[in-house]
């Protein structure tokens, strides 16, 4: 291979959709944000009016009435195109699982006491108005990046609900073309033609230019932690059970596909880039650093994370799919408790994970995989298979389980 490969841009699976541009639906998308983005049931069903005398039966009684409310908004029969029909079979999913909890608790008088749910006496001096839309934040960050700061925002919605975001700051003016490059290739990927792997990425709702000349992004907020955090996990510190891996470097994989087919290469997957829930929610962030069509540009990484940095990263070579997909390897092998420094694999892994993860991280990347959707359908769909038929793993979901979700 020479630095001349190309960036492959390819279709989607035929089974992920149509070839047309259709939009997510309006009111199925706003739901569907609403419920990725809730980390407790009272971020979805609200606070029980306890200093207005609400009993307990009757916040019960509204909260019953909510669910049937998004329950009729997210059923998957009344959609006709496949992203539709995906996106109401995960909002559902979340939505059945908040209510159960809101049941359990409010029996339990402890509702409104466990998750995070946003302060409604918003501070009015945090506040970020753009088009029309008034956003406000918290001052205490929930993640800080190579080129950027995070912290809790929302949007309060003239109906009183509230939407669940992140407003993301560049940490000096020169980190702008970062955070510019980011919306670019975000908006870009949500511009694709309309299949399910959009939700992988965060979506952009804003940018805005602050008074002291950073940019700044308002974006999707994801219920979730990442990769990083979940091996911190008590229940996964000696790395995720091997039916976990396969869910996420199956995500992975559909999540590149679509990146590639847009000509972005993200150049620095890391455990801190990959995010999880349990109901096999999966988001790449950390788009700042990416190359956009390199072939054509002739851009390279300018980035470098070490340990999980492809081979041609370092050897100042053009970045490709190859690139992200090596990357992706490395991070599910250390997610499995495994060494991306020595590419070692633990004992445990049955072979058919082991052989397809060890032709992600070949050293030379003209004997590596370079369109993420193929190897998706030609290898892992067969190692999964397996592996379901070795151990009688279940066809439907399984619980990921993190503690405090």
């Amino acid at each position: 291979m020479t630095d001349d490969k190309e960036v492959h841009v390819l279709g989607p699976p035929a089974e992920s959709a149509e070839d047309t541009d259709v939009e997510l639906d309006a009111e199925l998308e706003d739901v569907y944000l609403t419920l990725t983005g809730a980390f407790s049931p009272q971020d979805v069903f609200g606070q029980r009016d306890i200093a207005g005398g609400e009993t307990a039966d009757n916040f019960l009684k509204r909260v019953k009435a909510e669910y049937r409310r998004l329950k009729d908004i997210c059923d998957p029969s009344q959609y006709e195109f496949p992203e539709d029909i995906e996106a109401a079979e995960e909002a559902l999913h979340i939505l059945n699982d908040l209510a159960k909890r809101a049941r359990e608790e409010i029996a339990a008088g402890t509702y409104g006491t466990t998750g995070i749910a946003v302060n409604r006496d918003f501070d009015r001096s945090l506040s970020l108005c753009t088009l029309g839309r008034t956003f406000y934040y918290e001052r205490t960050p929930i993640a800080e990046g190579t080129d950027s700061v995070l912290y809790p925002c929302y949007e309060l919605r003239e109906d009183g609900s509230v939407r669940f975001l992140v407003l993301k700051v560049a940490r000096g003016i020169p980190q702008n073309p970062s955070l510019e490059l980011e919306a670019f290739v975000l908006r870009r990927i949500r511009a694709y033609k309309s299949i399910p792997q959009r939700r992988h990425f965060p979506s952009v709702q804003a940018e805005l230019k602050l008074a002291n000349g950073k940019l700044a992004l308002i974006e999707s907020r994801f219920a979730g932690i990442t990769l990083e955090e979940v091996l911190k996990d008590p229940l996964h510190r000696g790395g995720v059970d091997q039916k976990h891996a396969m869910w996420m470097l199956g995500k992975g994989l559909s999540a590149l596909g679509l990146a590639h087919a847009c000509g972005v290469v993200h150049g620095g997957l890391t455990p801190q880039h990959i995010m999880c829930r349990t109901d096999h929610g999966l988001l790449i962030c950390g788009w700042g650093g990416s190359v956009y069509d390199p072939a054509e540009t002739r851009k390279k990484l300018t980035r470098d994370f070490g340990k999980f940095a492809a081979p041609e990263i370092k050897r100042r070579r053009l970045p490709g799919p190859w690139t992200d997909l090596y990357e992706l390897g490395l991070c599910i092998i250390w997610a499995l408790g495994g060494d991306p420094e020595t590419k070692e694999i633990p004992e445990e892994v049955d072979e058919p994970l082991a052989r397809i993860l060890r032709l992600l991280v070949t050293e030379d990347e003209r004997e590596r995989p370079f369109s993420a959707w193929q190897f998706f359908e030609q290898e892992r769909q067969p190692a999964l298979t397996e592996l379901r038929e070795h151990h009688g793993w279940p066809r439907d979901f399984f619980p990921f389980k993190l503690t405090g979700f």
